[in-house]
């Protein structure tokens, strides 16, 4: 009867730690998914955010984009979504006074192509591009294949990106 009784009890063991291993992954899982989501609904009033605050986020502005934007709008910004990058146009050669330690998160390019190998090289969950205020054909854009690069690919229409962040 002895060797009956081992088996029994490996089972009940084994039993015990997959259930224990099912148990922490299922807690895990719940916790990470939770983080994607705001907190409760008076916080996400109060701060007038669309979507979570941790999310990685490439937002491309345009001379018509930052004359509607304040200095001090750009820092709210960066100070709420501390996964924002901003990319601005080539036409842009003044980029707006942010603290230092915000800038790295400002890219400056020399070329509108140059917008696309930025947003490829990041690789934000939410890409925010002006399209129609790009002096590019759509045929051009095309061919820089973002669909298969990027996800999460939003056209900003106006010159407002309140409705989007």
């Amino acid at each position: 009867m002895p060797p009956k009784s081992r088996p029994q009890s490996f089972k009940l063991l084994t039993t015990l730690v997959f259930l224990g291993g099912l148990a922490y992954s299922t807690y895990n899982y719940i916790q990470s998914h939770s983080l994607d989501q705001p907190q409760s609904q008076s916080q996400s009033q109060s701060t007038k955010t669309k979507i979570p605050l941790n999310r990685s986020i490439s937002l491309v502005i345009t001379p018509n984009i930052l004359k509607s934007l304040t200095d001090d709008d750009l820092i709210d910004l960066l100070e709420n979504y501390s996964n924002l990058t901003i990319i601005f146009h080539p036409s842009i050669l003044d980029i707006p006074n942010v603290p230092r330690s915000y800038k790295y998160r400002l890219i400056q390019t020399l070329k509108e192509e140059s917008i696309f190998h930025v947003l490829k090289q990041i690789n934000s969950t939410m890409n925010l591009i002006p399209f129609k205020q790009l002096s590019m054909s759509s045929k051009e854009i095309e061919n820089f294949h973002l669909d298969r690069f990027l996800s999460g690919l939003i056209d900003i229409t106006g010159d407002a990106i309140d409705d989007y962040i």
